[in-house]
C-alpha cells in the first residue's frame, strides 16, 4: 500500500491568541494577519484531491475566525476528503452551536485542540489571553457530547513545561484520543530577541520528570507523541518520541498571506536541526533529527550521548487487551486478543490501537527498530475478518528479516480463524 498522506493549509495567520512561541499571533498585533478568500484554498483542495491525498488539517492562526472558513469546509466535503482535521484554540467552538454548523456539513472530523499548557495558570500565561483556557474546556465538553474524535496538541516552553502530569486529569473525562507535545521551534516563533528565545525553550533533560509522570497518569496504550524530543535524553519515554510524521504536504501563506505551493512539511522542519557526530553511532541516529540550531547555541550538545543498544519493549502490548474488552463486535475483540497472545512480533514494538467508532474495525500502531511505523487495520467484512497494512515510508530493510518476519506474524495471528 503506499503511505498515508495528508495536506495541510493554513488559513492565514490571524489569531486571538498571542502564544509566546508563536508567528502568528505576533503578525496578528502587528496588523498584518489578514482574512484569507476561499478561492484559492479551494484550488489547493481540488490540486490534493486530484493526487488522491483525502486527509486535510485546516490550520491557522485561528481557522475558524476566518470569514470563510465554514465554506471552505463544505467543499472539502462536497470534494469527499475522508477525514477534515479542524486545528483550533477553542475560541468559536466553545459555543455548542457553532460545533453544530461545522457537523451540519456533513464531513467526518477531527478537532485538533491547541491547549497550551495542562492548568489554566500555564496556559494563559503562554496564550497572555484571559479566558482561553476556559474555552477550550468548553469545547471538550462540546465535542465530546457530540461524539467527535477529539485530538490536543502543545508546543512545549518553560512557561507550560510543568503543567503536563496535569493532563490525564483533563484529557480523559472526555474521551481525547491523542495527546501530541511539540518542543518549541525557533524558527517558527516570529521576530524573537535572544532574551525571548532564552527564556521560551527549555533545556530538554529538565522537561523528563514531568513527562514521565504525565506518561504514567495515562492509561495502557493511551496515543502520547512527544515531538522533536532526542532519544537519548529520556530513553524511557523513546516509544512516544517522534520526529517526522504521516506524509504530509504544507501550504502555507507568505508576508501577504496569499499560499504557497505544498511543500514537504517535515523536510523543511528538519533545515535547522543538527547532530554532533558522534549521534552516528547512536541506535536511535536513523530516526532522530537532533537538536534545533538554537538550542544548540543556548544549551550545547552534551545531553546527547550515543545510545548502543536498543530493547525492544512492547509496552504497548498491553493495550490490545485492554482495546479488546472494549470491542463491541466479537470478532473484532478476538483478534486483538490473539495480536495479544502472538506479540512481540521480531523487531516490531506496538505503540497503540483504537477501535472505529462503529466498532467494526480497528487500527494497530507498530515501530520497527530502523524507526519505520507500520499500520495494521482489520475489519468486518461478512462473516470474516479482512486485514491490511501501511508503512508510513520505503523500508530501508524491506526484505530483512525483523521487519517481514514481524508484519507476517501480527498479520497471520489478527486474521486466523
Amino acid at each position: 500500500m503506499e503511505p498515508e498522506q495528508q495536506v495541510e493549509i493554513q488559513l492565514g495567520h490571524l489569531c486571538n491568541n498571542r502564544c509566546v512561541f508563536c508567528v502568528s499571533g505576533q503578525r496578528t498585533a502587528m496588523g498584518e494577519a489578514h482574512p484569507v478568500a476561499a478561492d484559492p484554498v479551494v484550488a489547493k483542495l481540488e490540486e490534493a484531491r486530484a493526487r488522491g491525498i483525502d486527509k486535510v488539517t485546516l490550520l491557522g492562526g485561528e481557522p475558524t475566525l476566518q470569514p470563510e472558513f465554514l465554506a471552505i469546509v463544505r467543499r472539502a466535503v462536497a470534494l469527499g476528503y475522508r477525514e477534515i482535521v479542524v486545528f483550533t484554540n477553542g475560541v468559536k467552538t466553545a459555543r455548542a452551536s457553532f460545533v453544530d454548523e461545522i457537523l451540519a456539513t456533513g464531513g467526518n472530523f477531527t478537532f485538533r485542540l491547541s491547549f497550551q499548557g495542562a492548568t489554566a495558570r500555564a496556559h494563559e500565561r503562554t496564550t497572555k489571553k484571559l479566558g482561553s483556557f476556559g474555552r477550550l474546556v468548553e469545547s471538550l465538553a462540546n465535542l465530546h457530547a457530540r461524539r467527535q474524535r477529539i485530538t490536543v496538541n502543545m508546543c512545549v516552553v518553560r512557561s507550560n513545561q510543568d503543567s503536563v502530569e496535569a493532563f490525564p486529569a483533563l484529557l480523559l473525562p472526555y474521551g481525547v484520543s491523542q495527546l501530541h507535545l511539540d518542543m518549541v521551534r525557533p524558527l517558527d516563533a516570529g521576530v524573537r530577541t535572544e532574551a525571548e528565545l532564552r527564556e521560551m525553550m527549555p533545556r530538554y533533560s529538565d522537561l523528563v520528570p514531568a513527562l514521565e509522570r504525565m506518561i504514567a497518569g495515562f492509561p495502557p496504550g493511551f496515543d502520547v507523541n512527544l515531538g522533536n524530543l532526542p532519544y537519548c535524553v529520556a530513553q524511557d519515554l523513546a516509544e512516544h518520541i517522534h520526529h517526522d510524521g504521516e506524509k504530509t504536504y504544507t501550504v502555507a501563506v507568505d508576508h501577504d498571506d496569499a499560499l504557497s505551493e505544498p511543500w514537504d512539511k517535515y523536510e523543511t522542519k528538519r533545515r535547522d536541526k543538527r547532530k554532533p557526530a558522534s549521534c552516528s553511532d547512536c541506535v536511535y541516529e536513523p530516526r532522530c533529527s537532533g537538536v534545533f540550531e538554537t538550542y544548540e547555541r543556548f544549551y550545547g550538545v552534551s545531553e546527547l550521548v550515543p545510545v548502543r543498544t536498543l530493547p525492544v519493549v512492547d509496552r504497548g502490548l498491553a493495550s490490545l487487551r485492554e482495546l479488546a474488552g472494549r470491542a463491541a463486535d466479537p470478532r473484532i475483540g478476538a483478534g486483538l486478543l490473539r495480536l495479544h497472545g502472538a506479540g512481540p512480533f521480531a523487531e516490531l514494538t506496538v505503540r497503540g490501537a483504537r477501535l472505529r467508532e462503529d466498532g467494526q474495525a480497528a487500527a494497530i500502531d507498530l515501530e520497527h527498530t530502523s524507526g519505520v511505523r507500520v499500520r495494521l487495520a482489520f475489519a468486518v467484512q461478512g462473516a470474516r475478518l479482512a486485514g491490511r497494512y501501511a508503512l508510513d515510508r520505503p523500508a530501508p530493510s524491506l526484505s530483512g528479516p525483523g521487519l517481514t518476519a514481524g508484519v507476517r506474524a501480527a498479520m497471520t495471528a489478527l486474521l486466523a480463524e
